[in-house]
Order: C-alpha cells, then sequence, then structure tokens
C-alpha cells in the first residue's frame, strides 16, 4: 500500500495469546509536518473456529493513540469521550474481523500541532478488559 509523500506503510501485527486473533496497524514509517497521518488497525480472526469478542459500547470502537519517544501521551482519538459502559458480545467468524481507520492531523490532545520528531501510535479495540485488546506499536518519525 502506497502513501504517496509519507512513503510506504509499515504494518505491525501480534497474534494476541487470549485467542486467534490478529491485530494489525498500519501507519506510515515517516511524514511532513503538517501531513495528515494515515492509520489503518484491522483485527482478524486467524483461526479455524469463531470467536466471540466482549465489546464495550453498542458498535465496536477503537482508540488511536500517539506517545512522544520518552512514552509520554500526546494525543488519543477518545480522549475526553465517554465510553457507554454496555458490553456487546460480537462473533467473529474464521477469516473476518473488524477494520478501523482514522487521519490524525499531528495536533496533540491540546489542540496545539506536534514538533517533528519520533513518536509510537498504538490501536486499541475498546473490550471488558481494562486494557482493551492493543495492537503492537508503530514508529512514526515527523520530519520537516
Amino acid at each position: 500500500m502506497s502513501l504517496g509523500s509519507s512513503g510506504l506503510s509499515r504494518p505491525t501485527e501480534l497474534f494476541t495469546q487470549l485467542s486467534q486473533l490478529r491485530l494489525t496497524l498500519e501507519a506510515p514509517a515517516r511524514v511532513k509536518i503538517g501531513e495528515p497521518v494515515p492509520l489503518v488497525f484491522t483485527v482478524v480472526n486467524a483461526g479455524k473456529s469463531p470467536v466471540t469478542l466482549n465489546l464495550l459500547g453498542r458498535e465496536p470502537r477503537a482508540d488511536f493513540r500517539v506517545s512522544d519517544a520518552g512514552g509520554r501521551s500526546i494525543w488519543s482519538l477518545l480522549r475526553g469521550e465517554t465510553a457507554m459502559a454496555a458490553l456487546r458480545l460480537f462473533p467473529v467468524e474464521p477469516g473476518k474481523g473488524l477494520t478501523f481507520r482514522h487521519r490524525w492531523n499531528q495536533h496533540a490532545d491540546s489542540g496545539k500541532p506536534v514538533p517533528p520528531g519520533n513518536y509510537l501510535v498504538r490501536a486499541v479495540l475498546l473490550t471488558d478488559r481494562p486494557e482493551g485488546l492493543a495492537s503492537p506499536p508503530a514508529r512514526l518519525r515527523i520530519e520537516r
């Protein structure tokens, strides 16, 4: 998948311990300052049997999170939003899954643009587990 001037997308993926799920986060390795950052998070049942997810809210939701090189949280898509406490059983058949997309505008939660530098991006599927189901981090460099 080509992302134009941003370079090639570098997916990261993880097979979770709790099931047959494959969590993949696609993000560009580098972008120019001010350029929107395309993020794609997929959760796929890579196994041979159905998996039932315990999701929060009426519809499946995922959070995208950006931290700086020191691990400090810079931005979260869902920061400040209230999540529904309703639990929903969501069956996922083998080979099927969920996809979440977002374009980060390189602004921190404060609303200010972030400076050039190295960042880590994570995606988290909201589940009944406090930590959710998180992708491995993708490294992102914002350049002048």
